[in-house]
Formats: structure tokens, sequence, C-alpha cells
């Protein structure tokens, strides 16, 4: 009987000791976003954040915006199983929110952001994989990307 209590306690100290446990490959993302009122030259703004499961995937992805989105269909289509797409169209002015992110998002390799932009000075994509938590800012011509504080 006490060996049979003693295993029990071991098994819900050892349950409790990984529910508290966050694994250190586990990539947990907060994406908060926001527009001026004169971004992107005053026109919504197509948002991709890309989520890539597959790290040979991750170093083919497009270098431009223009690229992914001339690309995203082809891409998404061949790769489903392992890339996601969280998109947005972002107006100009909007406040601050969430952008809601993919069920298994924890588990991606690469996490980049393209910016749909009018002008050259925002085509560029933004590699997020380091970021625990940032704030993309669309601006008139470009994107900023701050970590959050």
């Amino acid at each position: 009987m006490q060996r049979l209590f003693c295993l029990f306690f071991l098994i819900i100290v050892g349950l409790g000791l990984c529910a508290c446990t966050q694994l250190p490959w586990r990539h947990t993302l907060q994406i908060a976003l926001q527009a001026t009122n004169d971004a992107n030259n005053s026109t919504a703004t197509p948002l991709d954040i890309v989520f890539v499961y597959d790290e040979n995937l991750a170093a083919w992805l497009p270098k431009t915006s223009p690229e992914w989105f001339a690309k995203k269909a082809a891409l998404m289509s061949e790769h489903s199983s392992v890339i996601e797409n969280a998109h947005v169209e972002v107006p100009p002015g909007t406040p601050v929110q969430t952008i809601r992110l993919p069920a298994r998002h924890q588990e991606a390799k690469a996490v980049m952001a393209f910016a749909n932009y009018i002008d050259s000075k925002g085509q560029f994509p933004a590699n997020l994989m380091s970021l625990k938590c940032v704030t993309i800012t669309l601006k008139h011509d470009t994107v900023a990307y701050d970590a959050c504080r």
C-alpha cells in the first residue's frame, strides 16, 4: 500500500512539474499591429505573417514582399502541410490590435512578416523568429517592428 501511495505521489509531482515547464524549443509569439493615418500612402495594407514548419522550405522563402505575394498561392498550395499564413488587411488609422496566430505556431522553424506596400521602402520582410512579442506599425512608406517591453 505504501509503495502504491509513493508511486501515485511521484506521478502527481511529475505531472505538476511538466505543467509548469515551458519547453525551450517552443517559440511563443505575440503579435500586435497598428497603422498610422497615412500608412501605405493612405491605402489598406495586406499583411501576411508566415509560419514555416520545415527548415528546408524556410531557406527558400521569397526575399521581398512583392515576390512573396506573387508566389504566395503556389507556395501555400504546394506546401500546405508545412506552411501557414495569418493574413490581415490593415486600413490606415488602425489602432493597436492583436493578430490571431495558427494553433501550432509554436512549432514554427521560421516566422516572417510580409507587408504589401506601394512604396519600395516597405517591401522588405521581417524575420520575427527571435522575438517573443512584437508590435508592427504600418507607416506612410515603411514598416516598423518593435519588440514589446
